[in-house]
């Protein structure tokens, strides 16, 4: 199973707080549809204004991408330049 990580923000509102979570999927949009039935509403947080880091290495355009069945996926804060 994936290791998913959500920024505490998202914790609070959606899962008690709780940030770190097990999930079963192929890739990140499996991930979101997995999350979004255990935690209505989760899956629109966290496609607002976050980026997706997959095994440390940070992604731009992640909704398709795959993940391995150990990856660590985190959820961060866009970083917007200027």
């Amino acid at each position: 199973m994936a290791k998913v990580e959500i920024p505490i923000e998202v914790a609070r509102k959606f899962t008690k707080g709780v940030t770190t979570h097990e999930v079963e999927a192929s890739d990140l949009q499996d991930i979101l549809i997995s999350l979004d039935n255990d935690f209505p509403g989760i899956k629109e947080a966290l496609n607002t204004g976050l980026a997706v880091a997959i095994d440390s290495s940070i992604l731009q355009d992640w909704f398709l991408e795959e993940v391995e069945q150990n990856s660590k996926v985190r959820f961060i804060p866009a970083i917007e330049g200027g």
